[in-house]
């Protein structure tokens, strides 16, 4: 965990900032291609650029998620898990007891939670919360997008009101 915590002084001391939305033209500074899909160290920093708020931990969590290709509980090593979660391993979310009605929206631009993402997500919840999936087709309508976006009343709210006004 010590190596995690000092990487991540280290490319917060010598990393520029980039725009989420300028990052996809970039090349990675890995693997020296353009690799934005292929490369998780460089989608991991890219979108991390600029995220201040968010504690360490949530950080970590990211990474260690990105990394093991998992949605699981927080990984605090052998044994701080079996403490907290009773297994060597943190435990995956169940989403399959989500019960409660849910939309999900998503869109193409959206390089945090991209569209295979998303419907990962969804087909992983229960069928009594497996509501409608509302795509936005804008690819430059970025994650930020959801919340300080002009147009976000009109690609986002609208239709969430809507199913949950029925």
């Amino acid at each position: 965990m010590a190596n995690i915590y000092s990487a991540i002084l280290r490319w917060q001391e010598s990393e520029t900032r980039t725009s989420l939305s300028n990052f996809v033209w970039e090349t990675c500074k890995f693997c020296s291609r353009s690799c934005v899909r292929k490369c998780k160290r460089y989608k991991y920093r890219s979108l991390m650029a600029g995220r201040q708020g968010i504690s360490v931990k949530m950080f970590v969590h990211f990474y260690q998620q990105l990394r093991k290709n998992k949605f699981a509980h927080y990984d605090y090593g052998v044994t701080e898990n079996r403490r907290r979660y009773g297994t060597k391993k943190p435990l995956l979310y169940n989403l399959k007891k989500v019960s409660v009605p849910s939309i999900t929206i998503f869109s193409d631009g959206d390089k945090l939670a991209p569209p295979e993402d998303a419907l990962i997500f969804w087909k992983s919840l229960g069928k009594t919360a497996q509501g409608p999936l509302v795509r936005i087709k804008e690819t430059n309508f970025v994650h930020e997008d959801f919340c300080i976006n002009r147009t976000a009343r009109k690609l986002a709210y609208e239709p969430l009101v809507r199913y949950f006004s029925l």
